[in-house]
């Protein structure tokens, strides 16, 4: 099985300190390495250069961004079915990096994509000229909140939302739907909410098993 990590996934997952922890939920759930990701990343990510602290924080979360995007295997538009990558290309929401992902998974059923953008999703979901695909897709796209509820049953919940809790600009809403919560239980129970809404919203294609 295959890996496909998006550029915001990979992002938000570093920010939190958990990128050894996603390694070792791929690991667990049969993705043998090396991930793939999107063309160019080590480009569009900025791993070598003057420090973008927008993005990075600190150096050390681009040093593990570097180390986790220096494992992976970048895709080419050319592995990607040419008429499926244009459709998904035109589509609003989604951009070129999540296009070439979606369009290499819709050639590669063992294929799951990771992203960390919601509006890619339901955009694909709502697309009329992307039904066919969607039907392709369903269920084979983990949205990178799914990997924190995964790396949470592998390390504790409580560590996880400490995590949450120390960086509210990673991802701003759900910092404050975990952070707002004073009990452990009832910040967990709202990640699962949004888990779920996001079910509802991307036509099935959340991969629900993956935890």
């Amino acid at each position: 099985m295959e890996a496909l990590v998006d550029n915001d996934a990979l992002l938000k997952i570093a920010r939190y300190g958990l990128l050894s922890e996603f390694d070792r939920v791929l690991r667990k759930h049969g993705y043998k390495p090396p991930p793939r990701c999107v063309p160019l990343a080590k480009h569009s990510l900025g791993i070598t250069g003057a420090l973008n602290t927008k993005k990075y924080p600190t150096e050390g979360v681009r040093s593990d961004v570097r180390s986790f995007v220096l494992k992976c295997v970048p895709l080419k538009p050319s592995d990607c079915d040419p008429q499926v990558l244009k459709i998904l290309s035109s589509v609003t929401n989604i951009d070129d990096g999540e296009a070439v992902l979606l369009a290499y998974a819709h050639a590669v059923p063992e294929a799951l994509v990771f992203t960390g953008d919601k509006r890619c999703m339901i955009a694909l979901a709502n697309e009329s000229r992307c039904a066919s695909i969607v039907e392709v897709l369903r269920g084979r796209i983990v949205h990178f909140e799914c990997a924190l509820e995964a790396i949470s049953n592998l390390i504790g919940w409580n560590h996880v939302r400490s995590k949450i809790c120390a960086d509210k600009d990673a991802d701003g809403r759900l910092y404050e739907a975990v952070a707002s919560n004073h009990h452990d239980s009832t910040a967990r129970a709202s990640l699962g909410s949004r888990i779920q809404s996001l079910l509802g919203d991307s036509a099935g294609l959340l991969h629900q098993a993956f935890h």
